[in-house]
């Protein structure tokens, strides 16, 4: 947060996104029969538990996202609080979900060293925190093995139209270009390879970008080639 507490012009512009921009994103996503995975962290869990149980009733997997933004992982973090973290999260929303989730985003995507052995141990089998390829990477720890899916900053919804302020039809080009890119490298080396989109509702879900997503989305998903892959089918076996 920016302003002083309790700072309601941040608070209300993300609770927009819970309230209004997450059900816009839903019905889009619905029209378009596409699956996606919803990174929601533990305190959105207790909150909001009528939208997270919206989201799985939509057939959209859940993934951890952590506690809180204030809750950050870091190599300082004494291993008792990492894990209470962890646990307290995956406790909050199986209660919702009724399933414990197996992936994991940490908040802001910050990590210390031990992060990715303790979600290990914790039974979390793939987390996205790491954005160093275009295709899963396995992570071998002491606890256990995970996959590390790709996952993109630079196609961020937040990251393009907030941070570097650009215009939505050119987010829409970028996505495009990706998706050309991508689909053409894949073909050269018979390999594949994984197009990551991070989209937001309090970004994405307002009036007047919406239709911006809705013709990414489509862009991409309206191509033979591409196919949607959820989290389970990229790391099963």
């Amino acid at each position: 947060m920016q302003t002083p507490y309790p700072d309601l012009r941040h608070y209300t512009t993300r609770d927009y996104g819970n309230r209004v921009g997450a059900y816009r994103l839903l019905t889009l996503f619905g029209k378009l029969g596409l699956r996606a995975t919803f990174a929601i962290q533990g305190a959105v869990a207790e909150r909001y538990p009528a939208l997270v149980r919206d989201v799985v009733a939509d057939g959209h997997a859940v993934c951890a996202h952590g506690w809180d933004t204030d809750s950050l992982h870091h190599s300082a973090l004494p291993a008792d609080l990492e894990r209470s973290y962890i646990d307290r999260t995956l406790d909050a929303l199986s209660a919702v979900t009724g399933r414990r989730p197996d992936g994991w985003i940490s908040p802001a995507r910050a990590e210390g060293f031990q992060t990715p052995a303790r979600l290990a141990a914790a039974g979390i089998r793939w987390f996205a925190d790491w954005a160093h390829d275009d295709l899963p990477t396995a992570f071998h720890t002491e606890a256990g093995d995970l996959t590390a899916l790709p996952l993109s900053n630079e196609l961020d919804d937040w990251q393009i139209l907030i941070a570097h302020a650009r215009p939505e039809q050119e987010w829409v080009t970028q996505v495009s270009d990706a998706a050309d890119w991508l689909l053409a490298e894949a073909a050269a080396q018979s390999s594949p390879r994984l197009l990551t989109l991070t989209v937001r509702p309090y970004v994405s879900g307002l009036p007047y970008r919406v239709k911006a997503l809705r013709e990414s989305l489509a862009n991409v998903l309206n191509r033979p080639e591409c196919g949607s892959v959820s989290p389970d089918d990229l790391t099963a076996g």
